[in-house]
């Protein structure tokens, strides 16, 4: 936590803020553990093969289900792993500060290119 002078007011208290490393921390490991399930799983389930002829045609209808959920969630894997890792710059860099909670505890989500679980889980309430 680093003390500086508040310029704004007349009053010379001693504003605290808080430490972005925390959330920078965990924004990083998510971010790269996406990359990772990516590169990892992708050669497993690419998602070209639902065009082939063989897929169409010689496979199941839940077979089909389960595959698209599982190609389609490691292509979007891809994509969080890049807005976290923007959002973590921008945490690292103080933006994103957004106040603190009823708590106490800082928050950061002010500058927030998404919210994984929230967007996974439920995806129904956001509005595109």
């Amino acid at each position: 936590v680093q003390g500086n002078l508040d310029n704004n007011s007349n009053s010379r208290k001693v504003v605290f803020e808080p430490s972005p490393y925390l959330v920078v921390f965990k924004k990083v490991v998510v971010s790269v553990l996406c990359a990772l399930l990516y590169v990892k799983l992708i050669p497993s389930f690419p998602i070209q093969r639902v065009k082939e002829a063989e897929f169409v045609e010689d496979t199941t209808f839940p077979y089909k289900m389960y595959y698209l959920i599982i190609s389609t969630t490691l292509v979007r894997f891809k994509y969080y792993h890049a807005w976290l890792l923007a959002d973590a710059i921008c945490n690292a860099s103080s933006l994103g500060f957004n106040g603190f909670d009823q708590n106490g505890n800082p928050r950061w989500d002010l500058i927030s290119n998404v919210d994984v679980l929230k967007f996974e889980v439920h995806r129904g309430s956001y509005v595109f």
